[in-house]
């Protein structure tokens, strides 16, 4: 057989999975001739196959540089470089393999995922939609486009391109698991309990669809289910980390906190959680006394979780000799008014003067809390000392119910569209006589006002909020707060002022269910949903509240 002949039988070896019979065979075709170019192409691809991905580099780059007018190897030579973590190197192949095949969907496909990867997601968009140019068919760009497209938060675009996806190819249980996973999202609940379905009939052994079907039995509240599904995605993975933290979120919503918080550990094998872990030298603090030892604290998530959890403080400082917290910038000088701590910096500060350290949100565990112990002194924030501003407009309405709103959260956080709720909903509360609103809220956001009259009804303070201790000094002025889930209500709380906060049907783990008040925060009171989405029933019970309220204020003037 000759080379030709031999290179032909290899390719078709490959093609159906022969890779040991492919491997000889480009074995003896490199022995009579080691720098044929197809032979070194093809021999790294069975590498890579074999996930020896260095060997495929070494032996593609041998391939190309015996002729480097080769648009596959390029891409292939790509592919192993990413799966070696080494994503800029992978991007320069794809680029020069579009270059020598402009036409090349696959390449602008896997530039796509690299980017999205790298979190480049508008530049990851434009290329999924390139690939899609070239490949009007191309199932999984119309897939991967729609979850670019998701993570931007623009859910009806990427419904459409996700039923394209699905549209191309039914019965695709990935195209199936991503629209499911949308439709949740959307509060279709209905819709993705069907694609979940589809999609475990298809794959069983797929981990995905079990793991987001128990998700969405968890957002109806249905825990029976929700911890059936997720078991049955952890019985085919038990390391599967989505599964576990969705276990964990439904352990501590439903007050079961032992199990809760060792779950929640899980979240550092996540995908959104292993882009901020630290790889510190220091060891991890396991909540024993260090009496000798310096502490860094570091906050992990958003400003309400800081706001929170910062209040285990005081109990770390009996166990360590100094207590260091890195905060979000925003929170800096509000934090240094918390008792326990020694020294608050600035996250990105790269301080190493430290022994141990924790992630703020490991302090639960490392406490072993429950309901009974709770550490819940508050205020445990104050202003800072000497801090001022301009509070005249709120001043000036002496004689009426001064009462700070917040109603949507920061866009970017995935669960917003579940928390967030129509201004025009706080705007009505306005009409009640003897009242008068300020705005709290900070972003774009805030326009919202402009699209209402809104003259003698709401007062916009959002100039003269410019961090946490200017609006801690606002709240200072206010008779209540009332707010949707956003770290207003945790500011708030943690000030010790009156809250009413506005709960979601599904609300976020922290407010547990059945309750309309809360362990964490002994001044606040929650306004739960009743059915999904459901805001009008929420502020009617509001408003009646509120005008309860209004009365006592009135006969306390009068006394």
């Amino acid at each position: 057989m000759n080379v030709r002949d031999m290179l032909a039988v290899a390719i078709q070896n490959y093609e159906s999975g022969d890779l040991k019979k492919a491997r000889q065979l480009c074995q003896k075709i490199l022995k009579k001739n080691p720098y044929h170019p197809d032979a070194l192409h093809l021999f790294g691809l069975i590498a890579y196959k074999n996930g020896d991905n260095q060997i495929a580099v070494n032996y593609i780059e041998k391939a190309l540089k015996h002729n480097p007018d080769l648009p596959e190897a390029h891409y292939n030579l790509g592919n192993a470089l990413n799966k070696l973590g080494k994503p800029m190197e992978a991007l320069d192949c794809y680029k020069e393999a579009i270059r020598l095949n402009h036409h090349y969907a696959e390449a602008y496909f896997m530039i796509g995922i690299t980017l999205q990867n790298l979190n480049l997601l508008e530049e990851s968009v434009q290329c999924y939609r390139e690939a899609i140019n070239n490949n009007p068919e191309f199932c999984e760009a119309y897939n991967n486009l729609s979850g670019a497209l998701r993570e931007q938060g623009k859910l009806d675009e990427c419904l459409g391109n996700a039923l394209k996806a699905v549209k191309l190819q039914p019965d695709n249980p990935f195209a199936l698991t991503s629209l499911g996973s949308i439709y949740k999202e959307m509060g279709n609940f209905q819709q993705a309990k069907s694609c979940f379905r589809r999609a475990i009939k298809l794959k069983p052994d797929m981990v995905k669809p079990y793991t987001n079907l128990g998700d969405t039995y968890l957002a109806i509240l249905d825990f029976k289910k929700a911890l059936y599904y997720t078991n049955k995605a952890l019985e085919i993975q038990p390391d599967f980390a989505n599964a576990r933290w969705n276990r964990a979120i439904l352990f501590l919503l439903t007050e079961n906190f032992k199990e809760g918080w060792r779950e929640y550990e899980w979240r550092w094998k996540t995908k959104d959680f292993t882009k901020i872990r630290r790889n510190y030298p220091q060891p991890l603090w396991d909540g024993t006394p260090q009496k000798n030892k310096t502490i860094l604290i570091w906050a992990e998530q958003g400003f309400g979780d800081t706001i929170q959890f910062i209040r285990y403080a005081p109990l770390i400082k009996q166990r360590v000799k100094k207590v260091v917290f890195e905060v979000q910038q925003p929170l800096v000088k509000l934090i240094s008014t918390c008792p326990g701590i020694d020294k608050v910096i600035p996250l990105g500060s790269n301080t190493q003067e430290f022994d141990i350290h924790i992630p703020l949100l490991s302090l639960p565990g490392i406490f072993d809390t429950d309901l009974k112990n709770i550490p819940c002194h508050v205020p445990y924030l104050s202003l800072p000392d000497g801090h001022k501003i301009d509070n005249s407009l709120i001043r000036k309405e002496r004689n009426k119910l001064k009462v700070g709103i917040v109603w949507a959260g920061n866009p970017i956080n995935k669960n917003d569209r579940n928390r967030s709720c129509p201004v025009s909903h706080f705007i009505e509360l306005g009409e009640c006589a003897d009242v008068v609103l300020f705005s709290l809220q900070k972003g774009s956001q805030g326009q919202d006002l402009s699209r209402y009259r809104v003259e003698g009804k709401v007062v916009d303070l959002s100039d003269i909020l410019n961090d946490f201790s200017d609006t801690a000094a606002a709240l200072e002025e206010l008779d209540l707060i009332i707010t949707v889930d956003t770290a207003m209500a945790h500011l708030a709380g943690a000030l010790g002022k009156q809250v009413w906060i506005l709960l979601p049907f599904y609300p976020d783990w922290r407010w547990m269910l059945n309750r309309d008040d809360s362990p964490w925060y002994p001044s606040m009171r929650l306004f739960r949903q009743i059915k999904h989405g459901d805001w009008g029933q929420v502020f009617s019970q509001v408003k009646k509240s509120l005008l309860q309220l209004i009365n006592e204020n009135k006969q306390n003037r009068n006394i």
